[in-house]
């Protein structure tokens, strides 16, 4: 709510432009033909049509009111994610007390208690992400570029954005996913945390960034075919399955038991094997 206030400020200079009523049309058509089930070939030549707006209206922005143009990428690569970070710590809380212990804590109060940490560790967390997100962006921009050279480009240009977007957040899940679970685990401060949660992702990396692919290509799928109303659910849906994701990532590299309900409880094979030892 605050992003979009924040963004309809900039509406009265960016809907003069010409190109963001054509971009908005060819979104809206985008998601009207992917709801209404429509053929793969309208869908990826209506995808193409919106993504070739998108990258007109971009170049607009950026020569007609470069200053807005600022203002968005800052809000879009800034101040989201640190308003978006601000709930890890206390959706990593309620993961860690039900998998540690059975122990169901309240979102709210985790919230409003481990606001301060939380607060710190969303700096950091958007500070570390930042280049990242350049890195990012230049890459949407690059295969936008590819899609309005030739329509022959464009059937590759949507697949390899696709391909972009889900190795980008698969990378940066795994390699960043055991960071707020390493605070909430060990109640440790915010760059030891990340100390933690890189060693955690170290000996695993290669497994955890291949689970993170198919976790974040199914949830794709699942926001191309019902966006975008899809994306009320998916949205916080994909917050607590990443939640899960880097806890239990965090507590299989401390060798930790954790339940995944009442009666079941899972145990490295380490300590199964140090149980059978004590036991002999």
């Amino acid at each position: 709510g605050i992003i979009t206030g924040l963004f309809c400020a900039t509406l009265s200079w960016i809907t003069k432009l010409p190109e963001f009523a054509t971009l908005t049309s060819s979104t809206l058509s985008f998601f009207s033909v992917a709801n209404l089930a429509g053929g793969p070939t309208a869908i990826i030549t209506a995808l193409g049509t919106m993504l070739e707006s998108l990258y007109i209206f971009l170049i607009a922005l950026a020569t007609t009111y470069p200053v807005i143009f600022v203002y968005v990428l800052v809000l879009i690569f800034v101040i989201l994610p640190y308003l978006w970070h601000l709930s890890d710590l206390a959706t990593n809380e309620g993961v860690f007390g039900y998998m540690s212990s059975q122990t169901k804590y309240g979102f709210t109060s985790s919230f409003v208690r481990r606001l301060n940490r939380a607060s710190a560790f969303s700096w950091a967390f958007t500070i570390v992400i930042l280049p990242f997100n350049i890195i990012f962006l230049t890459g949407i921009v690059g295969i936008c570029t590819l899609a309005t050279l030739h329509p022959v480009w464009l059937i590759a240009a949507i697949a390899i954005l696709f391909a972009w977007i889900i190795l980008y957040y698969a990378f940066r899940t795994t390699l960043l996913g055991c960071w707020s679970s390493a605070i909430t685990a060990t109640n440790c401060k915010t760059w030891k945390g990340l100390g933690k949660g890189l060693h955690a992702v170290s000996r695993n990396f290669l497994r955890i960034l291949s689970n993170s692919i198919v976790i974040l290509f199914i949830l794709a799928l699942v926001f191309l075919l019902t966006s975008p109303f899809g994306s009320v659910i998916l949205i916080p849906l994909y917050c607590f399955v990443m939640a899960v994701f880097g806890m239990v990532a965090f507590f299989e590299h401390q060798g930790m038991r954790y339940y995944v309900d009442f009666n079941t409880i899972i145990s490295p094979k380490k300590l199964e094997l140090t149980d059978k030892v004590k036991k002999i």
